[in-house]
């Protein structure tokens, strides 16, 4: 018997071997024997999620937790809009530096310096937490400097391009 032409051995054979191919795809994505310590996922993590425009910027490297607390909706809505925020990178850091990292019974956590976008100069530390053999982001625990000069440049800046003049007294 056949199929479109195909053999119905060479279909199960072909099946196979695409099932295979996926589950190992699946596997090195999520770092699984790949030989990367736990550090260097946690620092993979961090670059995918404020560096990537994809999907994996989001529900792959944040937790749904972060992705509620970044946003006002829940669920898959949080996903949703993280998802729309990463894939048009507007205002987005272009690099991060982590330093810092140190992993616990918990979960971890990573100084992040963000680099580029509105957040430049911006080092938080964030925790992460391990779910289902992936680390994820879980929330900013502690803003640890800003460049204070260069947050209050890109304030001015914005309300230069929107022309906004101060309240003139009425007084």
């Amino acid at each position: 018997m056949s199929v479109w032409g195909v053999g119905i051995r060479s279909l199960r054979f072909g099946l196979a071997a695409a099932v295979l191919a996926v589950l190992a795809l699946g596997i090195s994505a999520c770092g699984g024997g790949d030989g990367e310590s736990d550090e260097e996922k946690i620092e993979k993590t961090i670059e995918v999620a404020w560096t990537e425009p994809g999907p994996e910027a989001c529900g792959e490297s944040r937790t749904i937790a972060y992705m509620e607390e970044l946003s006002e909706a829940s669920g898959e809505e949080a996903e949703a809009d993280c998802e729309e925020t990463v894939a048009d990178r507007e205002n987005m850091p272009t690099a991060v530096k982590v330093s810092k990292v140190e992993i616990g019974d918990e979960g971890a956590t990573a100084e992040v310096a963000m680099i580029g976008g509105e957040q430049d100069g911006l080092v938080v530390k964030m925790a992460l937490v391990e779910e289902d053999g992936s680390w994820k982001i879980d929330e900013v625990v502690e803003l640890v400097s800003l460049d204070r000069d260069s947050f209050t440049g890109k304030i001015e800046d914005e309300f230069r391009k929107e022309a906004w003049e101060p309240r003139k007294s009425t007084a």
